[in-house]
């Protein structure tokens, strides 16, 4: 891996791993990530916040015994490439590739094809959650041709409404598993793309937060109203499988699809559960994996921010990650709906940017025209387990006119740098109520705001996972 920074930035940092054995979380030391170990050269953001989903406690991370979980997050920009658009102090959110570690740490490393400018009318927690979600019904609905995408961004307005594609209005959609995280924005998307009737299914206690979803023009609940083949005649063009095979949901769905109609599932290969009889000739079938595309998640940005789109992110499911054993607890818990977000860092990263400007090698070279890089056997990809060491960074001090300090201390002076100063950040609307339908002209440019939601108890918290580890750290380790 090649020399990145001149000195190793003075903090202590740590971050949460997952036992793969155990399916426990645990605080462990970590190292500054290097944006240079991979290619291309990946952007160096603080995380302040990131989400975890109850398929992160199973998914396995190159047969490793831990590993951080997380691949969803929302932060700061702190290190970029030379030509990215995502300059530091840019606000953005994104998630990456399940093959990397994940992001339950102070600072991660993301290309520029993982990230986007997040919602300006959202809190860190409620970006967070976003983007894989998001982007898995995104792609489910429109990459494998369920419904055809609308062409230009006024399309999803309610403006645009006669522009829509018009095979869309004559299709019946069927949306299983409609309160899940990526079933809740299948049906808000599939209503703004124009679908002509959308029918969602849900458990009985989420039959009201899916009406509320204003999407569907009707829910079933899927347990107490009897099998899908009894509950209508008519059946469906397209069905959109977001429960899986749990109950017989996802076989029961194949024999509501019209002859020549397409279902597909996001949670399993439909495919592997086609039931042996009731399905009607010609019903093709497809996987959609969730892959990076930044225009999408731009989209869904501005959609947010035009209030066409809510998120529905539960207040019970947000913990500080000092608290992360009740997270666990909440995440296990099968009446908790949606993911569980951890607040980790939200102070501004002023002080970072400026130490990494001062200490980059790569950038230096790269000004002075003298930067090029002749390792060539760094991994391709995002950074690996061999990032991450187990012994503790050495903590070292920035001199200041007031004798040695740590790097983020409040009272440090710190030099001014080359950006302009974003002005505050808008208040979160409520979790659980919808956005306003109109924004301002800069919240719809994605101007760059600081995000003041969190209080003071919540920044020591974050701040305290920053320093030399507890004696439960060192025992755990």
């Amino acid at each position: 891996m090649s020399a990145w920074l001149s000195s190793t930035p003075p903090l202590q940092l740590e971050a949460l791993y997952l036992d793969r054995h155990t399916k426990t979380l645990y605080p462990g030391p970590t190292s500054f990530p290097d944006p240079t170990a991979s290619r291309p050269r990946a952007h160096v953001v603080q995380v302040c916040a990131v989400a975890l989903s109850r398929e992160d406690l199973d998914r396995p991370h190159n047969n490793a015994d831990r590993h951080i979980p997380g691949y969803e997050f929302s932060g700061y920009v702190v290190s970029a490439p030379f030509l990215s658009p995502f300059k530091p102090g840019a606000q953005v959110y994104g998630h990456t590739s399940f093959g990397s570690q994940g992001n339950a740490r102070p600072f991660t490393v993301a290309q520029f094809s993982e990230l986007a400018v997040q919602p300006t009318l959202l809190s860190w927690e409620q970006c967070a959650a976003v983007p894989m979600s998001a982007l898995t019904a995104f792609q489910a609905l429109f990459d494998q041709d369920l419904l055809k995408r609308p062409e230009r961004k006024e399309h999803w307005t309610p403006m645009g409404k006669g522009m829509l594609p018009e095979p869309n209005r004559k299709k019946l959609t069927l949306i299983t598993g409609a309160a899940t995280p990526v079933g809740m924005w299948a049906v808000q998307l599939a209503n703004r793309a124009g679908a002509g009737h959308i029918a969602a299914t849900c458990p009985a206690r989420d039959v009201s937060f899916v009406r509320a979803l204003g999407g569907a023009h009707e829910v079933l609940n899927e347990r107490a109203e009897g099998d899908l083949t009894q509950w209508r005649r008519s059946k469906f063009h397209i069905v959109l499988d977001c429960a899986g095979p749990a109950d017989n949901i996802l076989q029961a769905a194949w024999t509501v699809v019209q002859p020549y109609g397409k279902i597909i599932s996001v949670v399993a290969r439909a495919s592997d559960h086609r039931p042996e009889h009731g399905v009607e000739p010609g019903v093709a079938t497809g996987y959609s994996p969730v892959g990076p595309a930044p225009d999408e998640l731009e989209l869904i940005s501005s959609l947010l921010d035009q209030g066409l789109l809510h998120d529905r992110l539960d207040k019970a499911n947000i913990f500080d990650m000092a608290d992360y054993a009740r997270a666990l607890d909440r995440l296990r818990d099968p009446a908790a709906r949606g993911k569980v977000v951890l607040r980790v860092r939200t102070d501004e990263p002023r002080p970072i940017i400026d130490f990494l400007a001062q200490h980059s090698v790569a950038d230096q070279e790269l000004a002075a025209g003298e930067y090029y890089d002749d390792d060539d056997d760094d991994d391709v990809g995002s950074d690996s387990d061999s990032d991450f060491s187990d012994s503790d960074v050495e903590m070292k001090d920035v001199p200041s006119s007031n004798g040695s300090i740590p790097l983020y201390s409040p009272q440090q002076q710190v030099p001014a740098i080359n950006m302009i100063p974003p002005p505050p950040r808008q208040m979160a609307t409520p979790l659980l109520s919808p956005t306003p339908a109109s924004v301002s002209a800069a919240a719809r440019n994605g101007s760059n705001t600081n995000n003041n939601n969190t209080d003071s108890n919540n920044n020591n918290n974050s701040n305290a996972m920053d320093y030399a580890p507890t004696n439960d750290t060192a025992a755990a380790n």
